[in-house]
């Protein structure tokens, strides 16, 4: 039987964090730091998102952990990824 505290049971949970608008935007979960980045870059990369016109008003922010087995959730925050650090 597999155990339930597997690591591959947690999700981490991420927001853009708009610092204009003092305000963070709609959650999503990714397994990782690396797949939430790489979907910020896909984001930035659309010509006419906010992210792309405005680089510099934006960073990517790790808020929680979400365990799908046990229904867990975890408070955690830490700074990812400045928008201004990412090269167009």
């Amino acid at each position: 039987m597999k155990s339930k505290n597997r690591e591959d049971s947690w999700l981490s949970i991420y927001s853009i964090y708009d610092k204009k608008g003092e305000r963070f935007d709609t959650p999503f979960f990714a397994h990782s730091d690396l797949f939430a980045k790489r979907r910020y870059l896909l984001m930035m990369a659309e010509e006419r998102s906010p992210l792309a016109m405005w680089p510099d008003d934006f960073e990517l922010h790790l808020i929680g952990r979400y365990n799908v087995l046990s229904n867990t959730l975890i408070e955690e925050k830490m700074l990812v990824l400045e928008g201004s650090a990412v090269q167009p």
